[in-house]
């Protein structure tokens, strides 16, 4: 630990020794406690100490991973780009040819990818049974996607702690705070009896990126992804990748950048770009108007915090400590799946997946036949 974090840890949480049992379970961090110094006070407090620098929640092993993601998306983009090239210069030829007037512009390459987001389940904090479900959630998404006609889909699964204290406490829930509790409520009731009215779980759920050779094919996958995932309205959606952020125009590149380190953040809540150890009470962040989770307008949950000074005061949307470890231990254990520490990854293709060809895509998105 170097100098500067030493001074920072100081300042902020004093507590970097192994806390007495029980107490991890409530201690949270105060407000402005920066995330490197959450997690490592977080992770002593239970004698984790070799995690600090081994998950996705430390912002270098993020950086990383969030590259190597993107980079696999910017080729299946490259694919893409070319492909429509060669299609907008086909209308070209048919223009001068045919004497029509169809504008190649019309077909871009936002319309060959979807965002992609599946809420699984709601699992106790305990590892072992957190990673379980992770592995069955993992084989039924494959099995979805191979079993749909022309795609390819890559992400990752998610676990993020869900606080049912938070959510239901407050009383003036925006419409997408709402939803998240509904959904949540939702799942819940799925858990056996003696798991349920528990106050914090982890909720696990997949986002990443399809792209497919026809539109139809999108309309293919959601169903089949709603078929088996059935309980809330919810649970899934296939949305297109925004092509206007707050009012300027947004090329694939930029949202596949920022999903890319959206999706690796290891869980819950994303602020200003960067992860943050915090409770996440509405669905505002995941909007795929703001994939990157710095959208202008972030839900109303903050403003029952802005009241008073907020210097040494604890911060009630803070995960504790004992949360912080479970999370932290999970996305290891998670990570662990793979020898090359991207256990969280799901990459698969549909059936009689052909190469992206010009003509696969009519000029008004709609099926081809």
């Amino acid at each position: 630990m170097n100098a500067e974090l030493r001074t920072r840890t100081a300042k902020h949480v004093a507590r970097v020794t192994p806390t007495p049992q029980g107490a991890s379970q409530i201690r949270r961090c105060n407000y402005g406690t920066p995330h490197d110094v959450r997690l490592r006070t977080a992770l002593a407090s239970e004698g984790l100490h070799h995690l600090v620098e081994q998950t996705l929640l430390s912002p270098e092993v993020h950086t990383m991973h969030a590259g190597k993601l993107a980079r696999r998306y910017l080729r299946q983009l490259a694919q893409v780009e070319r492909s429509v090239q060669r299609q907008q210069q086909d209308f070209l030829k048919i223009n001068k040819r045919y004497g029509t007037i169809v504008n190649p512009r019309a077909i871009t390459a936002h319309d060959w990818f979807r965002f992609v987001t599946v809420q699984h389940c709601l699992e106790v904090l305990d590892v072992t049974r957190a990673l379980h479900q992770i592995r069955v959630f993992k084989d039924q998404l494959r099995t979805v996607v191979e079993g749909c006609r022309g795609l390819w889909c890559l992400g990752t699964v998610e676990v993020e702690v869900v606080s049912f204290a938070l959510m239901r406490r407050r009383a003036d829930r925006s419409d997408s705070e709402e939803h998240k509790l509904t959904l949540c409520e939702s799942l819940e009731d799925r858990l056996p009896k003696r798991d349920q009215r528990r106050p914090v779980y982890f909720l696990i759920h997949f986002h990443g990126i399809a792209v497919a050779t026809r539109p139809g094919r999108f309309a293919d996958l959601e169903k089949q992804l709603k078929r088996e995932w059935k309980h809330d309205p919810r649970q899934v959606q296939v949305q297109p990748l925004s092509k206007v952020f707050n009012g300027k125009p947004r090329t694939p590149r930029e949202s596949l950048l920022d999903i890319a380190r959206y999706i690796t953040k290891g869980g819950n809540d994303w602020t200003n770009k960067k992860p943050s150890l915090r409770y996440k009470l509405a669905y505002e962040d995941e909007s795929v108007e703001t994939e990157d989770g710095s959208g202008p307008k972030k839900s109303k949950r903050n403003l029952m915090l802005q009241r008073g000074p907020k210097e040494g005061r604890e911060d009630p949307l803070a995960m504790t400590q004992s949360e912080i470890c479970a999370l932290a231990s999970t996305i290891d254990g998670m990570m662990g799946m793979s020898r090359h520490r991207n256990g969280y990854l799901v990459s698969a293709r549909g059936k009689n997946r052909t190469r992206i060809a010009p003509g696969a895509w009519t000029l008004n998105g709609a099926i081809a036949a």
